[in-house]
């Protein structure tokens, strides 16, 4: 799901509001879109009566699903406990700025990112891997047994949901906000409780902008190589199936 300027989302949700159709269930996502908009654009006395009706309609479990609404219905007084879970993890998002915490984490760092591509036992780069500064690995990624291929060593961690507590910062894609379900919230939530200042979520805004280069979606590893590629950073890479394609 792809984020939109405000102006763009305004015209079109004061049009879409007029229609009769307009509260049917499947415009849940394209309400919540308009009435942050309306929020961010000081329309206060609209977004308060639609983000009334909208919990009336939909109910206050429609709300937690998506973080700046949660957040949003929170401060209005509209309150669950997965609304209060959803609202934390906003702002420890607004909190743990990408940019502040990349550049602390990784300057005049010699960084490698290491995929989950078969294509890492084509060459024996453990010792190589491991001797950069930083070494970042994504998901369900697997070491034992392939060290001579992919190394031991990992400071980053593109979040799945292993031992936390061994890595220096555990990154996790700030698009989780668009598509959270309850089981993601629980995770991530008592993941924050734990290590709250090892968390960086990197930003959509470079989600959408890759989006619109390549035209489809894409994997975790190649959107983490772009923000990186954005704030400056060129990292070694390994373990990425088509390079030419990423």
């Amino acid at each position: 799901m792809m984020m939109y300027p405000n102006e763009e989302i305004i015209i079109f949700g004061d049009k879409f509001s007029k229609c009769k159709d307009c509260w049917e269930s499947e415009f849940v996502d394209t309400w919540k879109f308009y009435i942050l908009a309306l929020n961010d654009v000081g329309r206060k006395t609209e977004m308060e009566s639609l983000l009334s009706k909208f919990i009336q309609i939909y109910g206050i479990n429609n709300v937690h699903s998506y973080l700046p609404f949660a957040k949003l219905a929170l401060t209005y007084s509209f309150s669950s406990d997965l609304i209060k879970k959803f609202a934390y993890i906003m702002e420890v998002i607004n909190k743990n700025s990408y940019k502040e915490q990349i550049h602390k984490i990784l300057i005049n760092k010699t960084i490698a990112v290491v995929g989950n591509s078969i294509s890492n036992l084509e060459n024996k780069n453990g010792k190589e891997i491991d001797s950069h500064d930083i070494v970042i690995r994504f998901n369900n990624y697997h070491i034992e047994g392939f060290q001579d291929y992919v190394g031991t060593k990992t400071n980053i961690w593109a979040y799945n949901g292993s031992d936390i507590n061994q890595y220096d910062c555990i990154f996790i894609s700030s698009n989780v906000m668009f598509k959270m379900i309850d089981q993601n919230i629980e995770n991530i939530y008592n993941l924050l409780q734990i290590v709250p200042n090892k968390i960086v979520f990197y930003p959509v805004s470079y989600l959408n902008e890759l989006l619109r280069h390549i035209n489809h979606w894409t994997t975790t590893g190649t959107y983490l190589l772009y923000s990186l590629i954005k704030e400056g950073f060129i990292p070694n890479r390994y373990g990425f199936q088509d390079p030419n394609k990423e």
